[in-house]
Protein backbone atom coordinates (compact mmCIF):
# COMPACT_ATOMS: atom_id res chain seq x y z
CA UNK A 1 0.00 0.00 0.00
CA UNK A 2 1.51 3.21 -0.75
CA UNK A 3 0.50 6.92 0.37
CA UNK A 4 -1.28 7.44 -3.12
CA UNK A 5 -3.21 4.51 -2.66
CA UNK A 6 -5.11 6.66 0.53
CA UNK A 7 -7.26 8.66 1.19
CA UNK A 8 -8.62 10.88 4.70
CA UNK A 9 -11.29 12.64 5.26
CA UNK A 10 -13.73 13.71 8.17
CA UNK A 11 -15.03 10.78 10.44
CA UNK A 12 -18.52 10.37 9.97
CA UNK A 13 -21.47 8.17 12.54
CA UNK A 14 -21.53 5.83 10.04
CA UNK A 15 -17.97 4.96 10.57
CA UNK A 16 -17.80 4.14 13.70
CA UNK A 17 -18.48 -0.04 13.70
CA UNK A 18 -15.64 -0.76 11.31
CA UNK A 19 -13.52 1.90 13.91
CA UNK A 20 -14.99 -0.38 17.27
CA UNK A 21 -13.36 -3.58 15.19
CA UNK A 22 -10.07 -1.34 14.76
CA UNK A 23 -10.17 -0.73 18.36
CA UNK A 24 -10.95 -3.63 19.91
CA UNK A 25 -7.31 -5.11 18.47
CA UNK A 26 -5.23 -2.05 19.43
CA UNK A 27 -6.00 -0.92 22.69
CA UNK A 28 -6.40 -2.57 26.42
CA UNK A 29 -9.37 -0.56 27.26
CA UNK A 30 -11.02 0.31 24.11
CA UNK A 31 -13.23 3.10 23.06
CA UNK A 32 -17.18 2.49 22.63
CA UNK A 33 -19.41 3.73 19.90
CA UNK A 34 -20.11 6.77 22.61
CA UNK A 35 -16.85 7.58 22.60
CA UNK A 36 -16.96 8.12 19.11
CA UNK A 37 -20.32 9.80 19.23
CA UNK A 38 -19.01 12.09 22.05
CA UNK A 39 -15.87 13.05 19.97
CA UNK A 40 -18.30 13.68 16.84
CA UNK A 41 -20.35 15.79 19.02
CA UNK A 42 -17.27 17.87 20.36
CA UNK A 43 -16.78 19.00 16.44
CA UNK A 44 -15.97 22.18 17.27
CA UNK A 45 -13.25 21.50 19.40
CA UNK A 46 -11.87 18.05 18.39
CA UNK A 47 -10.48 16.58 15.09
CA UNK A 48 -11.73 13.67 14.17
CA UNK A 49 -10.29 11.99 10.98
CA UNK A 50 -10.56 8.39 8.97
CA UNK A 51 -7.94 7.18 6.43
CA UNK A 52 -9.16 4.71 3.61
CA UNK A 53 -7.83 1.80 1.60
CA UNK A 54 -9.86 2.37 -1.22
CA UNK A 55 -13.50 2.21 0.32
CA UNK A 56 -12.20 0.57 3.18
CA UNK A 57 -11.30 1.93 7.34
CA UNK A 58 -7.86 1.16 8.05
CA UNK A 59 -7.73 3.81 10.92
CA UNK A 60 -8.30 6.77 12.59
CA UNK A 61 -7.28 10.03 14.87
CA UNK A 62 -8.91 11.86 17.32
CA UNK A 63 -7.70 15.15 19.24
CA UNK A 64 -9.02 18.14 20.86
CA UNK A 65 -7.83 21.42 20.79
CA UNK A 66 -7.62 24.53 22.98
CA UNK A 67 -5.53 27.39 23.96
CA UNK A 68 -3.16 26.74 21.49
CA UNK A 69 -2.77 23.16 21.95
CA UNK A 70 -3.95 20.06 20.21
CA UNK A 71 -4.20 17.26 22.60
CA UNK A 72 -3.74 13.79 20.65
CA UNK A 73 -6.44 11.18 22.37
CA UNK A 74 -6.03 8.18 20.15
CA UNK A 75 -4.43 7.12 16.65
CA UNK A 76 -4.68 3.45 15.63
CA UNK A 77 -4.50 1.50 12.52
CA UNK A 78 -5.59 -2.01 12.05
CA UNK A 79 -3.08 -4.56 12.15
CA UNK A 80 -2.96 -5.62 9.00
CA UNK A 81 -1.91 -2.22 7.74
CA UNK A 82 0.18 -1.34 10.30
CA UNK A 83 4.03 -0.42 9.19
CA UNK A 84 3.16 1.78 5.91
CA UNK A 85 2.22 5.16 6.18
CA UNK A 86 -1.11 5.67 7.19
CA UNK A 87 -0.36 6.21 11.01
CA UNK A 88 1.92 9.22 9.95
CA UNK A 89 -0.93 10.60 7.14
CA UNK A 90 -3.01 11.02 9.82
CA UNK A 91 -1.12 12.33 12.21
CA UNK A 92 0.52 15.26 10.00
CA UNK A 93 -3.02 15.86 8.38
CA UNK A 94 -4.15 16.22 12.04
CA UNK A 95 -1.41 18.71 13.24
CA UNK A 96 -1.55 20.64 10.01
CA UNK A 97 -5.58 21.60 10.69
CA UNK A 98 -4.79 21.69 13.73
CA UNK A 99 -2.20 24.44 13.22
CA UNK A 100 -4.49 25.96 10.95
CA UNK A 101 -6.83 25.94 13.94
CA UNK A 102 -3.78 27.97 16.39
CA UNK A 103 -2.28 25.31 17.95
CA UNK A 104 1.36 25.95 18.38
CA UNK A 105 2.25 22.57 20.17
CA UNK A 106 0.71 18.93 20.17
CA UNK A 107 0.86 16.66 23.22
CA UNK A 108 -0.17 12.96 24.16
CA UNK A 109 0.14 10.27 26.51
CA UNK A 110 1.57 7.07 25.89
CA UNK A 111 1.72 4.28 28.05
CA UNK A 112 5.42 3.52 29.30
CA UNK A 113 5.76 0.28 28.07
CA UNK A 114 4.47 0.71 24.27
CA UNK A 115 7.84 0.85 22.86
CA UNK A 116 6.54 0.78 19.25
CA UNK A 117 4.30 4.08 19.87
CA UNK A 118 6.72 5.97 21.42
CA UNK A 119 9.54 5.22 18.57
CA UNK A 120 6.77 6.61 15.80
CA UNK A 121 6.08 9.50 17.38
CA UNK A 122 9.82 10.10 18.52
CA UNK A 123 10.62 9.80 14.61
CA UNK A 124 8.03 12.69 13.87
CA UNK A 125 9.51 14.97 15.95
CA UNK A 126 7.99 14.10 19.75
CA UNK A 127 9.80 14.34 22.63
CA UNK A 128 9.45 13.38 26.16
CA UNK A 129 7.45 16.15 28.85
CA UNK A 130 7.08 14.59 31.71
CA UNK A 131 5.36 11.29 33.31
CA UNK A 132 1.76 10.68 34.75
CA UNK A 133 1.86 8.65 37.56
CA UNK A 134 -0.70 5.59 37.73
CA UNK A 135 -2.61 7.32 34.59
CA UNK A 136 -3.95 3.85 32.97
CA UNK A 137 -6.80 2.60 35.55
CA UNK A 138 -6.64 -0.87 33.93
CA UNK A 139 -3.00 -1.58 34.79
CA UNK A 140 -2.04 1.19 36.84
CA UNK A 141 0.95 1.86 34.21
CA UNK A 142 2.16 4.91 33.85
CA UNK A 143 1.90 7.54 31.10
CA UNK A 144 4.83 9.26 29.30
CA UNK A 145 3.22 12.92 28.13
CA UNK A 146 5.20 13.78 24.35
CA UNK A 147 5.07 16.91 23.21
CA UNK A 148 6.06 18.97 19.56
CA UNK A 149 5.84 22.53 18.94
CA UNK A 150 4.21 22.62 15.16
CA UNK A 151 3.25 26.73 15.38
CA UNK A 152 4.80 28.32 12.55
Amino acid sequence: MTPRDLSIREMSPVDIPPLLEIERVSFPVPWDADMFMIQLYLSNYAENLVILSGDRIIGYISSWYGHEEMHILSIAIAPADRGGEAAAMLLARAMERSREKGCLKAVLEVRENNGRAIRFYEKHGFTRAGRRKGYYPDSGEDALILKKDIGN
